[in-house]
């Protein structure tokens, strides 16, 4: 118990400096301190669109795919939201020569904190861009903004817009999430979650939050949904499949790559999530903060 209660203390500590604006400022102001945090980072985010682009492509020639997304998140202004938008519209355009590519947006990088209307007009911007048959992965952010990203997922998944969604295994609200998602017919991202959110409406992390993942896993597929499992724990990732395994796969960059290979080379549909921009120190700590304890 004490060595749990220390665990989640730093996950705690790393996570208040994800989230830390300020932080986030102080570590651009110094050029120096910049480049030595990114050479820490780097395995896990890469600097360019044509880094993300020439990745995505090596990828695809290994046999699995790629989610690209532009790092930003709680985005206040409607201009930058919009340009951001401008950024994914981009780049969904030149996945065209590279079928292994699918988006992930964060829908408080353009615009839902603004408004869920604005974020679903920004969407169905992006999606007009992107080749057929591909998936705008929509990320699953903390439990404030969850109401707000269910309903624009909802209302997109009306308007047939090409989106998945992603569910957080430690939030209490995941099964009925999960199966409003599985009823709209959008494809169903589950994830432990690697946000530190209040007691009242989160599971602790550990055997709690990975029982809940082996069962929500069970009882969207019995729902008639597509499940992607998109986590680095075999354990977990084993109890969560059905007899055929045939759930996709979805990793991180820079993690447990020859799982990822290995998984491939099986048979199995895998992802992984390819993220760039100067936007990263939040994402890499986080990172940091979810893998306490593992």
């Amino acid at each position: 118990m004490a060595l749990r209660s220390r665990v989640n203390l730093r996950r705690r500590v790393l996570f208040r400096l994800a989230t830390s604006a300020a932080l986030e400022r102080a570590s651009g102001r110094v050029s120096a301190v910049q480049r030595g945090l990114y050479r820490l980072a780097r395995r896990y985010v890469l600097a360019s669109r044509d880094d993300a682009l020439r990745v995505a492509s090596e990828l695809g020639r290994q046999g699995i795919e790629v989610s690209i997304d532009y790092f930003g998140e709680q985005e206040t202004s409607e201009e930058r939201s919009r340009r951001a938008a401008a950024e994914f519209g981009s780049l969904a355009g030149e996945l065209i020569s590279i079928p292994t590519a699918h988006l992930s947006v964060d829908l408080s990088h353009i615009g839902v904190d603004i408004s869920p209307a604005l974020a679903l007009e920004l969407l169905e911007e992006i999606a007009r861009h992107l080749p057929s048959g591909r998936l705008i992965q929509v990320g699953a952010e903390d439990e404030a903004r969850r109401a707000s990203i269910k309903q624009v997922l909802l209302d997109g998944a009306e308007r047939g817009l090409p989106l998945s969604a992603t569910v957080q295994a430690n939030l209490l609200s995941a099964e009925e999430d999960g199966l409003a998602y599985v009823r709209a017919g959008l494809p169903v991202r589950l994830v432990k979650g690697a946000y530190v959110e209040r007691s009242d409406v989160s599971r602790p992390w550990g055997p709690e939050t990975d029982t809940a993942y082996i069962e929500l896993a069970r009882r969207f597929r019995a729902a008639g949904g597509r499940v992607m499992l998109a986590t680095h724990d075999p354990v977990v990732r084993v109890g969560a499949e059905d007899e055929t395994r045939s759930d996709e796969v979805e990793m991180l960059l820079g993690v447990r790559e020859g799982d990822a290979r290995s998984l491939a080379a099986s048979g199995r549909t895998v992802r992984v999530y390819v993220p760039y921009g100067e936007r990263w120190f939040r994402y890499w700590m986080r990172r940091l903060a979810e893998a306490q304890g593992k």
